[in-house]
C-alpha cells in the first residue's frame, strides 16, 4: 500500500516545527499544503502525477485575489516550490 500524501504532509510540518519555523510559516504551510490534498486527494505518493501537481499550481495562478497563495513579493513561485 503506498503511503498517503497526508502522511508525507504531517511529517514535512512536524519537521518545520522542530526546525524552529514561526507559527506563521507553519500555518501558511498548513493551509497550502491542505488546499493541495483538497484539490488532488488524500492519494498514495505514488499515484500522483506531475499533471496533478502542475494543475494544481495553474489554479493558484487563476484563483480570485482574495484566495490566491502569496509569500512575500512572489505569488505562485513560493506555492510551486514547497
Amino acid at each position: 500500500m503506498d503511503t498517503k500524501i497526508s502522511t508525507y504532509i504531517g511529517e514535512f510540518i512536524a519537521t518545520r516545527q522542530i526546525e524552529g519555523l514561526s507559527a506563521k510559516t507553519i500555518a501558511w504551510y498548513r493551509w497550502l499544503l491542505g488546499k493541495f490534498v483538497a484539490g488532488v486527494g488524500d492519494v498514495g505518493l505514488g499515484e500522483l502525477t506531475i499533471t496533478q501537481a502542475r494543475e494544481f499550481v495553474a489554479s493558484l495562478q487563476t484563483a480570485p485575489p482574495a484566495m490566491k497563495c502569496t509569500l512575500k513579493d512572489r505569488p505562485v513561485q513560493g506555492c510551486g516550490r514547497i
